[in-house]
């Protein structure tokens, strides 16, 4: 009875560290190597091998020393490192290694005495650089850097060796994404493949218009409990999922002006950035939305549980309960297509269709104008809570071991009872 009542109370007091040990390792971004690599073959440069190394030819003669191989050579550079960066437990994420590669293109020479300077009667000053042909080119070349890279898209490096001069770093265009070496012509390293939702931070361009209640979101790389309140105006990274408690409601603006708005018990994730056509997932919910007619030439996507709807300049509303997938078009077209079979059909003003684990459902008419007023009451109710002070509320919890503190203390009540009654016995 005692070694039971012994080990109950070691669960107790060990289990929540367990927890938070076993939520911990998704507190990050998914680790993802990034590699990229920058070369030119026609650009040829004076180089020296020396005692084994490469080394660049600064432009005077004064610099050979005997036993310099000289000879025209071509460099590349690699980096590869991990977008998690120093955000990992893991520090083998933490470093960035850029590789230099070089080439010799010819034998070249090798220097044979010192140089000398002296005029020449006809040419003027100049030196004399004594050297005899070479047999062979030095063998290719791979040198590498270490750095610590901090993570995410607006992330640094910083050079392990505190001498180091080659510095690197990360810059943003609106389509491209480098890695540039400074001191180095400022070369770009274009790792533009990576710029998507692989870096979780990209900014959508999406904002929150108005709230009210509840609205929170999550961010990319944050794990699965990690929910902030959110507020008019907060930045919506890619990849962000955003989701409305009871009674709430919130309204989602769109770069191409086109508008969401969310019911409460919603959540979506905004998968695409500003350049592209836009594309949402509604996990589970509610939403209507409003798609702009002037921006017909480009398109929107919004994929759901059963099926994914085609959208260009229109009014519908969707609803999801993890089973059916439902559409319901105001004005304009949809094109709903069921995951399950590849079936598609067109959805028109005041119609309404639905998708699960068997195929789509037929077309039948509901009220639009019941509907739309329905959406509008929502629209008001949340006009007059960001009126008031845009307050988000308190976020509630989704996990009961969001408390694993007081375990501890629980524990310890259950010893000191365990303690009395075993003491009486």
């Amino acid at each position: 009875m005692k070694k039971f009542i012994f080990s109950s109370l070691l669960f107790l007091l060990l289990f929540p560290a367990l927890d938070v040990s076993a939520a911990s390792d998704t507190s990050t971004l998914k680790p993802q190597l990034i590699e990229g690599s920058w070369r030119d073959d026609q650009m040829e440069i004076a180089c020296v091998y020396r005692n084994g190394e490469y080394i660049f030819y600064p432009g005077d003669a004064t610099f050979y020393q005997v036993g310099d191989q000289k000879f025209d050579c071509t460099y590349s550079f690699k980096i590869s490192f991990y977008n998690v960066g120093m955000q990992s437990s893991n520090s083998e994420h933490a470093k960035a290694v850029l590789t230099t590669n070089f080439r010799a293109l010819e034998e070249g020479d090798i220097i044979t005495a010192p140089s000398t300077f002296r005029e020449d009667p006809r040419l003027g000053p100049r030196w004399t650089i004594y050297s005899e042909p070479a047999a062979s080119a030095p063998e290719e070349q791979f040198r590498d850097k270490v750095y610590n890279f901090s993570g995410g898209i607006d992330g640094t490096f910083m050079p392990i060796d505190p001498q180091e001069k080659l510095m690197l770093k990360l810059e943003k265009t609106e389509s491209n994404i480098y890695v540039v070496l400074s001191g180095e012509r400022n070369l770009k390293i274009d790792i533009t493949p990576y710029s998507s939702a692989f870096w979780g931070n990209v900014d959508s361009g999406t904002r929150f218009s108005g709230i009210t209640g509840v609205v929170e979101m999550r961010l990319p790389w944050e794990c699965k409990r990690c929910w902030h309140a959110v507020k008019q105006g907060t930045i919506i990274p890619v990849g962000a999922h955003i989701r409305t408690e009871d009674d709430s409601a919130c309204v989602l603006s769109f770069p191409d002006l086109s508008t969401f708005v969310l019911k409460d018990n919603a959540e979506i994730i905004i998968d695409a950035p500003p350049s592209k056509d836009t594309k949402v997932e509604l996990l589970k919910g509610s939403l209507w939305s409003n798609v702009k007619e002037i921006f017909k030439t480009g398109s929107m996507e919004i994929e759901m549980n059963q099926a994914v709807a085609g959208i260009k300049g229109t009014t519908f509303a969707l609803s999801d309960d993890g089973q059916t997938s439902t559409i319901k078009v105001i004005e304009g077209v949809v094109s709903f297509k069921s995951k399950a079979t590849g079936e598609s059909k067109d959805v028109s003003a005041d119609q309404m269709l639905s998708a699960d684990a068997q195929g789509l459902s037929a077309l039948t008419d509901f009220d639009a104008t019941a509907e739309t007023a329905e959406w509008d009451k929502i629209n008001q109710n949340i006009d007059k809570g960001a009126t008031i002070g845009e307050t988000t509320g308190q976020p509630k919890t989704d996990n009961i071991f969001d408390y694993w503190y007081l375990l501890p203390i629980m524990a310890a009540v259950i010893a000191v009872v365990l303690w009395f009654f075993i003491k009486r016995s």
